[in-house]
């Protein structure tokens, strides 16, 4: 599930303006865990309108989990108030697509290289 919803995430990416919304979710540098979230979240929430993508977290190469697309701030919001108690304890909260995308470029990842996609040496596989 973690490589079909990284490759969606690229697709969502291509065609998502940078002042979209997204509700930040968690993130996560095992993929063990990862994996353990995302199957825990398909209990809450359409995977479809997860997304997930790397990063580098406290200087570790890492995941992060996005919901959805929302066209203002009101609407991600509203939908952070409504998420249920196992996914709003980890303090969800609305950031631009903008930000998501200036993130992996600071990363420096490239959208649709291989270190986007599959595990390298800096990644653990999944």
């Amino acid at each position: 599930m973690l490589a079909q919803r990284l490759s969606e995430t690229e697709r969502w990416l291509a065609a998502t303006e940078d002042s979209s919304f997204t509700i930040q979710l968690l993130g996560s540098s095992n993929t063990e865990i990862l994996r353990q979230d995302l199957n825990k979240l398909r209990e809450y929430v359409d995977i479809e309108r997860v997304f997930v993508y790397r990063t580098i977290a406290n200087q570790r190469p890492s995941f992060t989990v996005v919901l959805g697309t929302y066209g203002t701030r009101t609407e991600a919001n509203r939908e952070i108030q409504e998420l249920p108690e196992p996914i709003s304890i980890n303090r969800p909260y609305f950031r631009t697509v903008g930000s998501v995308r200036a993130e992996i470029a600071r990363a420096g990842i490239a959208l649709g290289s291989p270190t986007a996609k599959a595990g390298t040496a800096d990644w653990q596989d999944y």
